[in-house]
């Protein structure tokens, strides 16, 4: 019986081997050293308890597995993730971060995403991630960088702050309470930071996030800095998560929609993402889009119902996978037992890990998201996408994390439209001495024949750019003062036509016909030419007017004047 929902991994264990699996073992160890000290941050970022952090490298790694469409994705607890949770369900009225109805709706936010995420993939709607630009991305997770590094500097100073909209007030706020600072905290913070930069320059497969957890903790316990006004994880009761089922309302769901759509957009723009970048490295593997979606989104939904904070695809941990020659998705198998084994028998250590090691980790772990070297790139090569890059940075820095999500959608979207709308048109002309025709913007000795005109049109010609159709091809003959009495519609660039574009290609077939002048088509793909004889256009058109090639619309038009 055929599965309504394809498996990868059933296919992958035909052909799997003992040392494949040695692979996946020391890959998965090494990313679990990793996966705790993140996820207890993450969540601390995001507002939660410890163990929801700890609880994503869980059930949600196990489903993803499963249905994994690369062997080098590494889902998880990420810091962007944590950001945006934050930002948008701490906005809800009456909601106070880290309340059981604070985390009830975080559980919520992550099980409707995982649902659309999923509803994507059945759907086969994996192009949709694509519609988020580069540049765009580039802007928003810059400015998100900065935005997490200055939330987590109250917890190097030591100082406690309330929660601020905008990031001014931030700064003001920690001015105004440095004073109030702990000498400990700020001891451990800049010495963590320090650690992590020189083990990273040594080594970068360096467990350094580990290393300082530890050297936090020890001389935490040992000089008692938490009666000392440091600030600590604390007791905390861990075990493995148990399965719960939520009750929420219809204006409950309202409430976190925003968030939701928020994540749904940028989880599935990050997870694809790092998987074709990292499978990129690899022929071998080929990162299939629906699928991935269909993973990632069954992972949130199972991992809501074990207390699982949403979760999504790691740079940092895709690369170690890929370093340490992953073989298959068992790796993320591994990396949660390994994870359920901590959660088991050494959550007390958790206590006496300082807030201020925590903020060191997530600042160091956000370095990469700031895009400078894009931003770069784009000053230098593409000026239009580096302000789209820049407002979106901007927008997300000053105004929030959602305005600038929004204006990010927007900027991409109408870069789409305004690209389709005013598609690129070419005048051809002929090089000399062949029957090859270019355009003559690009071609200096191209030779635009006499008494004609020869067009490409580069799009589908559709709705969004009908009316730019009709009217460029109109002005090529009014005036037209240089006599022409054919115009050659080279037709090799347009993949389709809607409605209407078929009424503005009729419009400009009567246009030209009442002015006794002439209309080839030439080089036109199948779609097309059934479009044009579905609806008589092509019987307008006459048959002997659509010709394979531009040279022979040329010479059928001179033997015609002879």
């Amino acid at each position: 019986m055929k599965l309504p929902i394809s498996i990868p991994l059933l296919k992958r264990l035909k052909s799997y081997t003992f040392q494949d699996f040695r692979y996946d073992l020391l890959a998965g160890l090494t990313i679990s050293i990793l996966l705790i000290p993140q996820g207890i941050s993450y969540a601390y970022l995001a507002g939660l308890p410890p163990q929801y952090g700890l609880y994503a490298g869980l059930v949600p790694l196990v489903v993803y597995a499963i249905f994994a469409s690369t062997p080098y994705l590494h889902i998880g607890p990420v810091a962007l993730t944590s950001l945006l949770i934050i930002s948008g369900i701490s906005q809800i009225n009456g909601v106070v971060i880290g309340s059981p109805i604070y985390i009830e709706l975080v559980l919520l936010t992550g099980l409707l995403v995982g649902i659309l995420q999923f509803l994507l993939g059945i759907f086969k709607l994996g192009i949709t991630a694509n519609f988020l630009s580069r540049p765009v991305i580039a802007g928003f997770t810059s400015a998100a960088a900065i935005i997490i590094t200055v939330s987590q500097l109250k917890d190097i100073m030591g100082v406690g702050l309330g929660q601020y909209k905008y990031l001014y007030q931030r700064f003001i706020a920690l001015f105004h309470n440095a004073p109030d600072g702990n000498i400990y905290a700020l001891f451990l913070g800049l010495g963590s930071l320090l650690i992590i930069i020189i083990l990273r320059k040594i080594n970068r497969k360096i467990p350094s996030a580990l290393i300082v957890l530890a050297i936090g903790s020890v001389l935490t316990w040992i000089f008692k800095l938490d009666e000392r006004g440091l600030q600590t994880i604390g007791q905390v009761d861990i075990g493995l998560p148990q399965f719960r089922i939520y009750r929420f309302d219809l204006d409950t769901i309202k409430s976190v929609l925003p968030t939701v759509i928020t994540l749904t957009i940028f989880g599935v723009v990050e997870c694809l993402t790092i998987s074709k970048a990292i499978a990129a490295k690899d022929p071998t593997v080929r990162t299939n889009p629906n699928q991935e979606f269909i993973g990632i989104g069954l992972s949130k939904i199972f991992g809501a119902f074990f207390q699982a904070m949403p979760s999504s695809g790691s740079f940092s941990r895709s690369a170690v996978a890929y370093d340490m020659r992953s073989k298959s998705s068992i790796v993320t198998i591994i990396s949660a037992l390994a994870v359920a084994l901590v959660l088991l028998f050494l959550s007390p250590i958790l206590f006496y890990i300082p807030f201020a090691v925590l903020a060191a980790i997530i600042i160091t772990s956000v370095f990469n998201l700031f895009e400078y070297n894009e931003a770069k790139f784009l000053w230098n090569n593409h000026r239009k996408d580096f302000w789209n890059m820049a407002i979106t940075f901007l927008v997300t820095l000053l105004i929030g994390i959602e305005q600038g999500v929004l204006v990010g959608v927007i900027l991409s979207i109408v870069k789409v439209l305004m690209k389709s709308a005013e598609p690129h048109i070419a005048i051809l002309g002929q090089l000399p001495g062949t029957k090859i025709y270019k355009n003559i913007d690009r071609f200096e000795d191209a030779v635009v024949p006499k008494d004609l005109m020869i067009v490409r049109f580069d799009d589908e010609l559709y709705f969004a750019n009908a009316a730019f159709f009709v009217e460029r091809f109109k002005s090529f003959v009014e005036p037209n003062p240089k006599g022409i009495k054919l115009v050659v519609l080279d037709a090799s660039g347009m993949n389709g036509m809607d409605s209407t574009g078929i009424r503005a290609f009729e419009e400009i077939l009567n246009f030209y016909y009442a002015r006794d002048i002439k209309f080839n088509v030439c080089r036109a793909i199948g779609p097309v030419r059934d479009t044009l004889e579905k609806t008589g256009l092509m019987a307008r058109l006459g048959l002997d007017n659509n010709f394979l090639q531009i040279q022979d619309a040329v010479d059928d038009f001179h033997r015609v004047l002879s």
